[in-house]
């Protein structure tokens, strides 16, 4: 049997076995902001905007995060505590809109901005998954842009400097069952850094986010 089998065949072990580990061990809430305890008009005290024109309003009795649709542009912010290469999971709602073929496009990152990048791409029903601006791989994804969705990043870092398993999925927020697919890609780096939210308004519609959620084990 040979060295390189081995060495493989010990590594795929010790990546189950710590798979294994990690399902074992209970969710941890890092960062939770539903936005309902902040004043209309204003942000969350943590929240550091890059570019764009945020707000808190209310909408159809909910309260949210809104993005004007116009300008038209790439707009967006950072908020949380900073992360490492931790298993970890990002969540949140988002609803975007829709004028002729144009869709509003939403991004979220773990590890700033140039870390790992998650972006949705609904006029072609494409999750598009960048790293550090010299990886990119993208996959099918359901998404409907007049209805809120839920998106989950899913990080889990792998023994051995093996890198990290990246779990995508979205969702009709609405459906209760939660998602029915996603797309799971293994990459090895590092990521250090805070959380991050962008919009792109190509819809000239007015954005909105809802119900942040970072868990940790």
């Amino acid at each position: 049997m040979s060295k390189s089998f081995i060495n493989l065949f010990v590594c795929t072990l010790l990546i189950c076995f710590y798979e294994h580990a990690q399902g074992a061990l209970p969710w941890k809430v890092a960062y939770e902001q539903n936005f309902e305890k902040i004043e209309e008009g204003r942000l969350p005290d943590d929240f550091f905007v890059l570019d764009g024109s945020f707000s808190v309003q209310q909408r159809n009795a909910r309260k949210c995060l809104i993005l004007p649709g116009n300008p038209v542009g790439e707009f967006g912010f950072l908020f949380g505590p900073r992360f490492g290469l931790e298993t970890m999971e990002l969540s949140y709602s988002c609803l975007g809109g829709i004028k002729s073929r144009r869709h509003s496009a939403f991004s979220g990152a773990i590890g700033g901005i140039r870390g790992l990048n998650y972006r949705i791409n609904p006029s072609s029903r494409k999750g598009i998954l960048t790293y550090s601006d010299d990886w990119k791989h993208d996959d099918h994804i359901t998404w409907e842009s007049k209805e809120w969705m839920r998106v989950y990043i899913k990080i889990v870092p792998q023994p051995v400097k093996q890198g990290m398993m990246i779990t995508l999925k979205t969702h009709l927020e609405s459906d209760s069952t939660g998602p029915k697919e996603g797309f799971t890609r293994f990459l090895k780096g590092t990521l250090s850094g805070k959380c991050a939210l962008w919009g792109f308004s190509y819809a000239e519609k007015e954005m909105r986010w809802d119900d942040i959620l970072i868990l940790t084990r």
